[in-house]
């Protein structure tokens, strides 16, 4: 699992986490949304809220 992080700093201190699973032939991609990025590199991908391409 490889995860990478990015945040806006102009704009609410949240944290966006990408979280990358292959399975087989297939690379999957998992976008979780933290409100507040001061206390989310401590927290486990799973107290993020999903998020849903549009």
């Amino acid at each position: 699992m490889i995860a990478s992080y990015c945040t806006d700093a102009l704009a609410e201190p949240q944290e966006l986490r990408w979280v990358l699973r292959k399975t087989d032939d297939a690379i999957n991609v998992t976008i979780y949304k933290f409100p507040d990025v001061a206390v989310s590199p401590d927290l486990p991908d799973s107290d993020g809220t999903v998020q849903v391409p549009r």
